[in-house]
């Protein structure tokens, strides 16, 4: 039983990997699976191995691009050759290494290694219809707002009714068979199921489409229970920098492991810090990020996207022009959300020197023929999800204040740390000269620290923008009378809708029929014209027709 977890912690491109390699090559090496981020990392590490070691056969790499189809699934087929007396190594993604949670006795008599720190968190938040989820899970499940034997718990938790969990069983074997299709029903039963490591919360709330009101909100609090299999495992090695102060550690410490250094690598054998000369911009006054101050025009008023004239645009601008006058001809790689509102691809095409890439991209090398990297991320979670945090830090058994310092860290200052290290500053050539863009001050001290240059990092306000003040939260008179006026317009519109869609099923017309004649299509009708309706009465709800049969 392992108890003792060693961490490889040092920089990006300083050896940790092939250190590994190196391991494997002696004769008293033990079995070693190791897991990492991506698919491309493992074909990486795989030809990496194949061409250090001469003559080595025993390596089997299993992912989606590499298993056998028609011979079990891809954590079938990772079982199968756990299992093999003839495997020595064994290469895998860290989403199947989490499959194996469920059999951690498979990792007995193997040497566990994790490239790149893993994580911890799984919580989510999505909406449900209503009828969807009467139909699902209305008789199995009990603390939700449809409960009529209970009714809804103070706390919104949801669980198992009492008896059912067979019946909850098997709807979550079927709804694995199709994980894509079932993504979010799959996760919300397993949440409901799973009493150790996740807790289900079900409220009724508003919809993200402010003309859909009254849809379910749905929310997960669960951690990946790393610590069940790490025990099983002979020994286990995480290779990644800052891997001391991850959440992970903290989560590790506080279930009773032992946190120590790697022999897998020398860590005095490793560069200490990185060499060259880099300059940080900083690109405005801003004391921390957020993402309510950098989508905002040059005024200060809200706006929905990081188009021409936000903030975000405007900084994001001054980054790839400053890029063309360092004459920098491979340009710079940006790093920055693209949902909810964030840089769209059209606004993306105007940004011509920056090259938007993957938000993970821990251990690829690809980009090492760059010298600029531009990161804006804001670091704020929303209050929904500081919500959910919270709970899934207590399931953790880890103390809320330090654990939410921790995630703070890997999810903003190490991402962007990562993400600087991509570029040319990785090669450890004295000659090279980089440079580094991000939103604040804090951010850009945080990136020097890590990059432990001295007096050959440097911090400049060249282009800082001075970020305006929010528009006070007070809405003018007019401007809140023009905003009534449209919603009630919508409202009475929509309403109309609704109850001419009711007297029509009344009188036996189908859904398709219906949606014919009020010229919209059968997904309208149903998410925003009937759920809304039925919502008020759980009765109304069972009577609207559903079939299509008169």
């Amino acid at each position: 039983m392992t108890t003792t977890v060693h961490f490889a912690d040092a920089l990006p491109g300083t050896g940790k990997t092939e250190a590994l390699i190196q391991s494997l090559a002696r004769r008293d090496a033990p079995k070693t699976l190791i897991a990492v981020p991506t698919i491309k990392l493992a074909e990486s590490i795989e030809r990496r191995i194949i061409t250090a070691i001469p003559g080595f056969t025993k390596i089997r790499r299993v992912d989606g691009r590499r298993h056998h189809r028609g011979r079990g699934n891809v954590a079938q087929n990772v079982a199968k050759h756990l299992k093999a007396q003839d495997e020595k190594v064994l290469i895998i993604q860290q989403n199947t290494l989490k499959n194996l949670i469920e059999k951690p006795e498979l990792l007995n008599g193997w040497r566990l290694v994790i490239d790149e720190v893993p994580h911890v968190m799984d919580n989510k938040r999505f909406y449900k219809g209503y009828r969807e989820f009467a139909m699902l899970f209305d008789p199995i499940l009990q603390g939700h707002p449809f409960d009529r034997e209970h009714g809804q718990n103070g706390d919104y938790s949801v669980s198992v009714r009492d008896g059912s969990w067979w019946e909850a069983r098997d709807l979550l074997s079927e709804l694995k068979r199709d994980p894509q299709g079932n993504a979010s029903n799959y996760a919300l039963l397993d949440a409901a199921m799973d009493e150790k490591n996740a807790e289900l919360y079900i409220k009724e709330g508003t919809s993200l489409d402010s003309d859909a009101p009254g849809r379910l909100d749905v929310r997960i609090a669960k951690h990946i229970d790393w610590a069940s299999l790490f025990t099983e495992a002979d020994e286990v090695h995480i290779l990644g920098h800052a891997s001391k102060k991850s959440l992970l550690s903290l989560y590790l410490v506080s279930n009773g492991f032992t946190v120590v250094d790697s022999p897998l690598c020398r860590l005095e054998d490793l560069h200490d810090s990185y060499v060259g000369i880099c300059t940080i911009y900083v690109l405005t006054d801003l004391e921390r990020s957020s993402k309510s101050r950098l989508l905002r025009d040059m005024e200060g008023n809200a706006m929905n996207e990081a188009v021409e004239g936000s903030v975000a645009f405007e900084i994001a601008k001054r980054a790839s022009d400053k890029i063309r006058e360092l004459n920098l001809s491979e340009g710079g790689i940006l790093q920055a959300y693209q949902s909810n509102g964030w840089f769209s691809e059209e606004v993306l095409e105007a940004l011509e020197r920056l090259k938007l890439i993957g938000y993970a991209v821990e251990g690829l090398n690809c980009y090492r023929g760059t010298s600029a990297s531009v990161s804006i991320l804001h670091g704020n979670d929303s209050p929904q999800d500081a919500w959910t945090i919270e709970r899934s830090l207590g399931l953790m058994n880890v103390d809320v204040d330090t654990g939410k310092d921790r995630i703070r860290h890997d999810r903003h200052f190490e991402a962007q740390f990562q993400h600087a290290t991509r570029t040319a500053i990785r090669n450890f050539d004295p000659s090279t000269e980089t440079y580094h863009f991000v939103t604040t001050m804090e951010e850009a001290e945080s990136l020097a620290e890590k990059f432990n240059m001295g007096d050959r990092c440097t911090i400049s306000e060249e282009i800082m923008l001075e970020v305006p003040e929010p528009e006070p939260q007070g809405v003018s008179p007019k401007r809140r009378a023009e905003r009534m006026a449209r919603k009630t317009a919508n409202r009475s519109a929509k309403q109309r809708q609704q109850e001419e869609a009711l007297e029509l099923l009344s009188q036996g017309w189908t859904q398709k029929d219906v949606a014919e004649e009020l010229s919209v299509s059968r997904a309208t009708l149903n998410l925003r014209l009937l759920e809304p309706v039925v919502s008020v009465s759980k009765s109304v709800r069972l009577a609207v027709p559903y079939s299509d049969k008169k």
